[in-house]
């Protein structure tokens, strides 16, 4: 009795099947049934909008192949190209040549001693921009990058910091740590 009771609850899989068609067969009605008049469907000629037509800011309609009234003002001429960059400043002058009598070493010492730094300074300068990220950006004459320059400037506000908050924070931590193992004990 219980199962009969629970059969005329729910309905078997061929009813849901059976619903579900017949719901599909009202959206789509069969192909030979009659069709509603098509002239229902169609718009009127007055609600057609012709591809010569075009429809103004205001709402209404406006003939495109109509000659048109006044001519169209011609467009405004381009502008200018901006002025070029203005010329990198000259290179600063040597300095005036020192004389003989002045100089603590000898000419030939000087030139072997510039040219070693000279040497070394390229070597760095390689090494530097092989290390370098592949997303470095150059700064300047290429020599210095943003990050450089980022840190030559925080260098003296990350001390200043430092020296004013260290002590404390060292001081706050070892309690911290000794209060901890204390109450292991």
């Amino acid at each position: 009795m219980a199962e009969d009771t629970e059969a005329t609850a729910d309905p078997s899989m061929e009813e849901i099947l059976a619903s579900i068609r017949k719901i599909i067969s009202d959206d789509n009605p069969p192909a030979d049934a009659p069709k509603e008049p098509e002239a229902a469907l169609t718009p009127s000629p007055e609600e057609v909008l012709e591809l010569t037509q075009m429809i103004q800011e205001d709402g209404s309609v406006k003939d495109v192949n109509a000659p048109q009234e006044e001519a169209a003002p011609p467009p405004p001429p381009p502008p200018p190209p901006p002025p070029p960059p203005p010329p990198p400043p000259p290179p600063s002058a040597p300095p005036p040549p020192v004389a003989a009598s002045e100089t603590l070493v000898s000419e030939p010492v000087a030139s072997t001693a510039a040219s070693t730094l000279s040497s070394l300074a390229n070597t760095i300068e390689v090494e530097r921009l092989a290390s370098a990220p592949s997303g470095a950006t150059f700064m300047g004459n290429g020599h210095r990058t943003l990050e450089d320059m980022v840190i030559e400037l925080m260098r003296p506000l990350l001390k200043d910091w430092l020296d004013k908050n260290l002590a404390g924070i060292v001081e706050r931590l070892v309690q911290k740590e000794i209060d901890r193992i204390s109450k292991k004990a």
